[in-house]
Order: structure tokens, then C-alpha cells, then sequence
């Protein structure tokens, strides 16, 4: 095994939050917060790169980690999310959440490991869910045969009062005073689109929210530009960190209870690239050009360059 790939296999390990090694099930459990039951570190939990939160600051959410291949199927981890216009499942431009799903990855040990993250995703979502219930949704598509999990991103977040003020009067400069021009694509005025209906549903919410970039970093560390996030993400093994929520939703009144729902979402919070997307297109036939065309020879009779 090359150094680097025992090196982050051994930090992981180390971690105790690592979803390859069967171990993670002593370290977190399943909270309510809200309305919504969360994945948090069990409050004993201690590892050695981990420090425990004060009491005062309440229950931390579970970072799970694994190294993955970012499948091509399901591929909506864009600047714009693959937006196309609103519909019942997203009204507008403001609450898109790009996604990808994951993969095995094809390199070891990993690869092996990713029966155990298997294992272990489908355990964690046995222990959330509710009694009686029988479908699950969310984070593993049920439409294919090859396993995957999903996780996604929260692009956009609204400004403050105080801030869209600031903003509205200063348009931006204040922003702008604080990155170089490298970094002004990660600025909503500057953020990438790749359709009108992407394009004008952006420009209705410049003024009232923050763009949160993606946190996907290449080999050498650096934040990747969104313009380039399908180019550097799809296909490509990548060491993911994601936090887990889970919702139920009852079955309506004229079904029996067994049609409830429980939903399940993973969140993003770190992404590095470990080996880029490998292209495997097809075969195409040697294209030629040649420098001399006989007008008594068919274009489509292969000639002699």
C-alpha cells in the first residue's frame, strides 16, 4: 500500500468516526434536536485526535468519514445543482442543494472497507427507524442494485437584517474588500450558472443570501473553483466527511402506518480528492485530414494522407 493511502487510512482509523470499521457504532447515537433526530458523538466518546466539546456548547454532531468513488449516476454536485426551473419539489432557486451518491472506490484497502460502510450505513438507519415503518428514503436509492449513499450541500444561506442592509448599501464592496481577485468566484455576485433559468433565479437572490462554496479541495489541498466541481468530483476517489439527520413523517390518515416515511440526509463537510476522475470514452476512430482531395474520389472512400 502506498504512504499516503496508509497514511489517511490510519487517520481515519484513528478518528473513531470512521463508517469502514465497524468500531463507529460504539461512538455515536442517534439525538433529538429540534425536530429532527441527529447523528451525535456519544458523550464518553474519545479518540485521539478528538477533543471533547464543554458541556455548555450541547451534543456535536458525528463527522462520519470514508473514501469513496463519486459516482457518475446522480450527479448534481454543480455550481447551480442541475436547477431547471421550479417545480413542487424546489419552488425556487434558493434552497438547492447539489448532490452526488458514492461509490466503491477501486483502491485498497478502501475497497474492501466499503462492505463495511455498507454495513454500517444500513445499521444506522435501522436504529432511527421507526417502529413499524417500513420505507426509507434519502440516502440510499432504492433503484439500483449497486449500493450507494447520497449526500448533499446547502448552497445558499440568507443574509441577516443587518447584513442585507450592509450590503444594500455598500453593494458588495465590503465583500469584496476582503478576498483578492483569485478568490472572487466563491462570491455570489461572481457565482457560476449554467442555464438562464439557474442565471435569473441567482440574480433574485444575490441581495438576500451568502453562497456557501462547496468544501471540495483537489490533491494539493486547494479550494476547487465551482466552475470546475464536475470536471475535478465526478469520478473521483475522494475522502468525504458528512453529518447524518434523520426526519419521519407519519403515513397520511387514509393509509395504514406501515406508509410512513423515514427520511434520512447526509451533509457535506469536507471533501478532498485523493486520485482524480479517470476518462475511459470509447474508441474513436483516428480522425486524418488529408492535404490533397481528388474530386473524382467519394468523400467516404478512405484514401491514402
Amino acid at each position: 500500500m502506498p504512504a499516503r493511502l496508509l497514511q489517511i487510512w490510519e487517520r481515519l482509523l484513528g478518528s473513531g468516526l470512521y463508517i469502514g470499521d465497524h468500531m463507529v457504532r460504539e461512538n455515536v447515537q442517534w439525538s433529538r434536536i429540534s425536530k429532527a433526530n441527529r447523528l451525535i458523538v456519544k458523550p464518553n466518546f474519545d479518540a485521539l485526535d478528538h477533543a471533547s466539546p464543554s458541556p455548555e456548547s450541547g451534543p456535536e454532531m458525528a463527522v462520519l468519514s470514508s473514501v469513496v468513488q463519486i459516482s457518475s449516476s446522480d450527479y448534481y454536485l454543480t455550481a447551480d445543482g442541475g436547477y431547471r426551473g421550479a417545480s413542487s419539489f424546489l419552488p425556487e432557486f434558493a434552497p438547492v442543494k447539489p448532490s452526488c451518491t458514492n461509490e466503491w472506490p477501486d483502491i485498497e484497502p478502501f475497497k474492501t472497507n466499503f462492505n463495511v460502510v455498507k454495513d454500517n450505513i444500513k445499521w444506522l438507519q435501522d436504529v432511527a427507524t421507526i417502529d413499524g415503518f417500513v420505507l426509507k428514503c434519502g440516502l440510499v436509492p432504492p433503484y439500483t442494485d449497486n449500493f450507494r449513499f447520497k449526500v448533499r450541500h446547502v448552497l445558499f444561506e440568507p443574509l441577516q437584517c443587518s447584513e442585507a442592509s450592509t450590503n444594500d448599501a455598500e453593494d458588495g464592496e465590503e465583500n469584496s474588500d476582503k478576498v483578492d481577485d483569485l478568490d472572487g468566484i466563491f462570491l455570489i455576485e461572481n457565482w457560476p450558472t449554467f442555464n438562464d433559468t439557474a442565471k435569473g433565479g441567482l440574480e433574485n437572490i444575490k441581495k438576500t443570501h451568502r453562497v456557501v462554496p462547496i468544501p471540495a479541495y483537489d490533491m494539493k489541498g486547494n479550494l476547487i473553483d465551482p466552475r470546475q466541481y464536475r470536471c475535478a468530483l465526478e469520478g473521483a476517489t475522494v475522502e468525504l466527511h458528512f453529518t447524518l439527520t434523520h426526519w419521519s413523517f407519519p403515513a397520511k390518515a387514509d393509509q395504514p402506518a406501515s406508509m410512513g416515511v423515514d427520511t434520512y440526509t447526509g451533509d457535506i463537510v469536507m471533501i478532498r480528492v485523493i486520485s482524480p476522475p479517470i476518462y475511459t470514452p470509447g474508441t474513436p476512430s483516428k480522425r486524418t485530414v488529408s492535404r490533397f482531395f481528388d474530386p473524382n474520389q467519394s468523400p467516404t472512400k478512405k484514401g491514402r494522407c
